[in-house]
C-alpha cells in the first residue's frame, strides 16, 4: 500500500510528516511505502518504523526484497525528489507563478490564483509560516488570502493582499515591518489599516510601499536617509510619507540602505546611502530625500542592489552605477561608477535584477544574462570565474524575468516556471533536501502541494 509523505528540512535536519507524496523508486528497491516494520521476506514495503527483519542492512539475496534504511538511493534521486530510507520520494513539482522576488537568502512567489509561496532562510520568521525553520521547497502560506505583490529584505518580507492591505513578517529590530513596534513576527501581520497599497519594496532593514494615489511611504531603519524623509532621522516603526508630496510614483525598488523609484513621467530618482555612488549623483554623499539621477532620460524599470543600482531606459538600454568590485556593473572593468554608465550596446533589455555582488537580466529575445561575482555559481555559467561583462545563461530563449539575491539567482520562463542557480546553503534553490550547497546551472524550484 502507499503511505503519504511530505519532505522538507530545517537548516540541517530532514523533516518528514504525513502529506501527499508517493515513491518514485530507486534502483532494484522500487516498492511502495508501508507504515510498519518488516516481518519477513514477504514484507516488501519501505518502512516508516525500524526494521526487525530482512531490511535492517543491505540486501542479502533474492529473497530480501525490501528497501534498505542503511543504503542510499541508487541511482541517485532526481530534481524535486529526496532519498528517504532508501526510496526516492517526491517533495513537490513544477507550478506556474506570475510574481517572483528575492530577499537576501529567501524568496517569494505568487501564482495566478494569488497564492503566496516562500522558501529559503527563516531564522526570523521571514517565510511567514509561524516558525523559524528553513523551507527547502516552495511552501504556500496557510489560509485563503490572495496576494498581488510581495518582496523580501535581508530577513523580513512584506506583501500586499488583493484587498490592498499591507502585511509584513520576519525580523523587526528597526521597525521594518511597520507594525508600530520592534518585535519579530512569524506570520503576516497587518501594517496599519490603510486599504490602498498596490506594491512593496523591501530593503535591508527598511521597507517602502506604493499607494494607489501615487504616494510613496517608507519605514524601518534610516541612518543613511533610505526612507526619504529629509532631515528626519532615526528608525520609523510605522509608514511615513516620502518627502516632497509627490503623487506620481509608479515603481519602487529598495536594497541594503538605498531606495530608488520611477515616476509617472518616467523620471528616475534615488535616495539614501551613496557610499559607492549607488544614488547616481556623481559623488559619494548620502541623500536623505529623493533626488533625480544624473543624466536625465526616461526609464522603464529599476532595481537596487546591495551597493549598486541598475535601470533599463524606455529604449531598452541598460545602465548601472555604484560599487563594481567584482565587475557587477557589467562594464568590462572593476571601477566604481558614480553616475549611470551604459552596459554594452544592446537595446533590448526587458528585466534586470541586482544582487549583492552580481547582476542578472533578460533581453527581448528571451535570453538570460548574468555578470559579476561567481563564487557561489550565481552567474549560472557553470564555473566560478568573475565576469565583468554580461554572460549568457545557457541557450534557452524563453526567459521573462530575473531576480538576484545575496549569492543566488532565479528567473521565470514565459510560461511561469521558476528556476534558480547559485548558493543553496539555506535552501534558496527550492530544490529539496538532497540538493548540494551550490547549483551551477538553472534548475527547477519544487512547489509543495497544498496540505
Amino acid at each position: 500500500m502507499t503511505n503519504r509523505f511530505s519532505v522538507w528540512a530545517a537548516s540541517t535536519a530532514l523533516v518528514v510528516t504525513a502529506f501527499g507524496f508517493g515513491v518514485t523508486g530507486c534502483g532494484d528497491d522500487d516498492v511502495p511505502l508501508d507504515s510498519g516494520s518488516d516481518t519477513g521476506a514477504g514484507d516488501t514495503g519501505v518502512d516508516v518504523g525500524p526494521d526487525t527483519g530482512t531490511d535492517a542492512a543491505a540486501d542479502t539475496g533474492a529473497g530480501d526484497t525490501g528497501v534498505d534504511a542503511s543504503v542510499p538511493c541508487s541511482p541517485a534521486c532526481g530534481e524535486c525528489e529526496a532519498c528517504v530510507m532508501g526510496a526516492c520520494v517526491s517533495v513537490g513539482g513544477a507550478h506556474a507563478v506570475e510574481v517572483l522576488n528575492s530577499g537576501w537568502y529567501h524568496l517569494l512567489a505568487i501564482d495566478s490564483d494569488g497564492v503566496l509561496f516562500t522558501w529559503g532562510e527563516n531564522d526570523n520568521g521571514q517565510l511567514g509560516h509561524g516558525d523559524g525553520e528553513d523551507r527547502l521547497v516552495a511552501t504556500r502560506l496557510a489560509g485563503a488570502d490572495r496576494w498581488i505583490a510581495a518582496d523580501g529584505g535581508s530577513r523580513h518580507s512584506c506583501a500586499v493582499r488583493d484587498d490592498h492591505t499591507m502585511w509584513c513578517f520576519g525580523a523587526n529590530v528597526h521597525g521594518q515591518l511597520g507594525t508600530g513596534d520592534d518585535v519579530d513576527k512569524m506570520v503576516p501581520t497587518q501594517v496599519g489599516t490603510d486599504t490602498n497599497w498596490i506594491d512593496v519594496a523591501a530593503g535591508g532593514l527598511h521597507t517602502c510601499g506604493l499607494r494607489s494615489d501615487g504616494t510613496a511611504w517608507c519605514w524601518g531603519s534610516n541612518p543613511a536617509g533610505q526612507l526619504g524623509l529629509g532631515a528626519r532621522s532615526g528608525d520609523e516603526h510605522d509608514p511615513v510619507e516620502v518627502v516632497g508630496g509627490v503623487t506620481t510614483w509608479a515603481k519602487l525598488s529598495a536594497q541594503t540602505r538605498h531606495t530608488c523609484g520611477i515616476r509617472e513621467d518616467e523620471s528616475l530618482w534615488c535616495w539614501g546611502d551613496s557610499s559607492d555612488g549607488q544614488v547616481g549623483q556623481g559623488d559619494t554623499l548620502d541623500q536623505r530625500a529623493p533626488i533625480a539621477v544624473m543624466g536625465g532620460g526616461t526609464w522603464a524599470s529599476i532595481h537596487a542592489g546591495a551597493l549598486h543600482t541598475c535601470s533599463v531606459n524606455t529604449t531598452g538600454e541598460l545602465y548601472c552605477w555604484g560599487a563594481n568590485d567584482f565587475g557587477h556593473l557589467g562594464l568590462g572593468d572593476m571601477a566604481d561608477r558614480l553616475v549611470p554608465a551604459r552596459v554594452g550596446l544592446a537595446s533590448d533589455w526587458d528585466s534586470i535584477g541586482a544582487g549583492f555582488e552580481h547582476t542578472c537580466g533578460v533581453r527581448g529575445d528571451g535570453s538570460a544574462w548574468c555578470w559579476g561575482n561567481a563564487n557561489f555559481d550565481q552567474l549560472g555559467t557553470g564555473d566560478t570565474t568573475v565576469q565583468t561583462e554580461p554572460q549568457r545563461v545557457g541557450s534557452a530563449n524563453d526567459w521573462a524575468h530575473a531576480v538576484a539575491g545575496y549569492y543566488h539567482s532565479c528567473a521565470l520562463t514565459e510560461t511561469g516556471t521558476a528556476l534558480c542557480w547559485g548558493d543553496n546553503v539555506r535552501g534558496q534553490q527550492g530544490g529539496g533536501p538532497d540538493l548540494p550547497p551550490r547549483r551551477p546551472m538553472p534548475g527547477p524550484v519544487c512547489f509543495a502541494p497544498a496540505e
